[in-house]
Order: C-alpha cells, then sequence, then structure tokens
C-alpha cells in the first residue's frame, strides 16, 4: 500500500545510515480528551529509501547536533513530517527454503522534509494511492 501527501508530524529519534538506505525511530503522541494528557506511540525500524535517502544524511547530522535532555544521553531529536510511505507484508524463503511472511510489516519512507521548512497546511487529509506502475528499485536489509 502507497500512501502520499501526507501530514504525519513526528519527532525522530535516532537515524542510522546504513550506506544504501536509511533507518529511523521516532515518537508520536496524540491527546487524550478526557484527561488532557498525551499518550506517546514509539516506532521503529522504518526504512528511508529512493529521493528520501538522497536528503537523510541532513536528518542524520540534524539529530547529531539537536542536544539531549537534561540528566539524560538520549538526544531531544528532531520533528519532520513524512510526506508519502509504503507498508508491506511480503513473502521471504527462508533458510530452510520455505516461503513465508514476515512477522511485522516493512515501513518504507519515500518522501519527507522538516517541519520548519514545510508550508504544508496540516489540516490537508491524508490519500492514498494504488501501487506505482514500476516500484522504485531499492535493496532492502537483511532480515
Amino acid at each position: 500500500m502507497w500512501i502520499k501527501d501526507q501530514t504525519i508530524r513526528v519527532i525522530v529519534t535516532s537515524a542510522v545510515d546504513k550506506g544504501k538506505y536509511g533507518e529511523l525511530r521516532f515518537v508520536d503522541s496524540r491527546k487524550v480528551k478526557a484527561t488532557g494528557l498525551y499518550v506517546k506511540s514509539y516506532f521503529s525500524f522504518w526504512t528511508v529509501a529512493g529521493t528520501a535517502y538522497q536528503t537523510f544524511p541532513t536528518l542524520v547530522r540534524a539529530i547529531e547536533n539537536s542536544g539531549t535532555f537534561e540528566g539524560s544521553d538520549r538526544k531531544k531529536g528532531v520533528q519532520i513530517i513524512i510526506k508519502a510511505f509504503s507498508i508491506g507484508q511480503e513473502k521471504y524463503t527462508d533458510k530452510e527454503g520455505n516461503e513465508i511472511f514476515s512477522k511485522q510489516p516493512r515501513f518504507t519512507v519515500w518522501d519527507w522534509d522538516f517541519v520548519e521548512s514545510s508550508n504544508k497546511d496540516m489540516d490537508t487529509p491524508s490519500t492514498v494511492e494504488t501501487p506505482f506502475d514500476k516500484e522504485p528499485e531499492i535493496e532492502w536489509p537483511e532480515e
């Protein structure tokens, strides 16, 4: 499933360059109306590929320079907007030659921007599109 024209705002807490692709960890939150408190959700191992990977080194540097929380060595993180991503859960062949589905879906970011440089209206609803005629060529990380 390909999703684009997103307005997903997250705080990236880790960005690791793997050579041919990048890997993200980030946090998102939502406000609980009844209590007024925020509930956080943590996400790991999102792959960054294609044109999103071309600007990935700037995100890695921004996180390195983001500073840390007082009394901790944990980075504060950097706010980004994920504009396009895909979700997939495809078969793969295990060591014994059996075709099986991965235990977790694979999330891949295809387009993103820093919150500060995005003039996008945050109230625009998301759109879902059918897959492209030809999927982008990328090398997937080892499972």
